[in-house]
């Protein structure tokens, strides 16, 4: 198993998907949030480019990623309840991911 592999194990365990919901093209809330969760853990980790990061999170365009990444960091500036939820649980996946 690859880092990106573990990355994302151990981010659907945080948000509650199943693994495989990460690389389909479901576009579901909960799925969608686990996923630039996966997106921004694997980048932060492992500096990957955005083209390669697509590549493993079921090829993605590069642009695709970019504006995950984008999403994502507005998202840890905010501070409603709903950034809140996601925030703690991206903390979560960040703490797992620190365990492998």
């Amino acid at each position: 198993m690859t880092l990106a592999e573990y990355i994302i194990q151990d981010a659907v365990r945080a948000f509650t998907v199943e693994p495989s919901k990460i690389y389909s093209k479901d576009r579901t809330r909960d799925v969608s949030e686990a996923r630039d969760a996966c997106i921004w853990l694997i980048k932060e980790r492992l500096g990957l480019s955005n083209g390669e990061i697509g590549i493993i999170i079921g090829f993605r365009l590069p642009s695709t990623i970019c504006y995950s990444l984008k999403r994502t960091r507005k998202r840890l500036k905010c501070n409603s309840e709903e950034d809140e939820d996601f925030k703690h649980r991206l903390t979560i996946a960040k703490r797992l991911c620190k365990k492998n």
